[in-house]
């Protein structure tokens, strides 16, 4: 499988690329090509620490634009959920206080048999979605809001937590794995 990685700024790159099953090329958001994405089985945006999204949203406008125009399956994560939920008209609510460790999110998908109802995953972020994206549903949630969140017709997932960290304590690595196949099968 030929994943394309866009990274944006993630602290925990390098997690990330040994978590991905299969080959990867990663480049940052500022240089991908048309052709990076025309060979890539899967997209994933990374997580981001470089800036935010709200106010930098020109800084970030190909990626906004790949994710709303690509047929090709993409995976969100942290600051990349953000970019796929601005991509499609939502809006995002900065916390008065940074979200960083583990916290237990409900899964509300029906039918997930391997997926417990109830799962920690490992958070390291400001920002939330604040009002749903067009055409998205709620897959999984906390208190503070969406944490899962899929396209109703497109193979977009979005995850608003970090799989690629802390694995042997939560169970982010387990869902992202559940989501490969999923969103690959559109």
């Amino acid at each position: 499988m030929n994943i394309l990685l866009i990274d944006n700024g993630t602290k925990l790159l390098e997690k990330l690329e040994h978590l991905l099953p299969g080959h990867d090329v990663v480049h940052t958001w500022r240089d991908f090509t048309e052709v990076d994405v025309k060979d890539a089985d899967l997209i994933i945006l990374s997580g981001g620490s470089a800036m935010q999204l709200v106010g930098n949203e020109a800084e970030f406008a190909r990626e906004i634009e790949l994710v709303r125009t690509t047929e090709k399956p993409v995976i969100g994560i942290c600051f990349g959920c953000e970019i796929m939920a601005v991509a499609f008209g939502a809006t995002l609510r900065e916390l008065e206080v940074k979200h960083e460790g583990i916290k237990e999110i409900e899964i509300l998908e029906e039918g997930a048999a391997s997926t417990p109802r109830r799962v920690k995953v490992y958070e390291y972020h400001r920002w939330i979605i604040d009002q749903m994206p067009e055409g998205f549903e709620i897959v999984g949630r906390s208190k503070d809001g969406p944490e899962l969140i899929r396209h109703t017709s497109k193979p977009l997932y979005g995850l608003q937590f970090h799989p690629e960290n802390l694995v042997d304590q939560t169970d982010g690595r387990k869902l992202l794995l559940e989501l490969l196949p999923k969103t690959l099968a559109g």
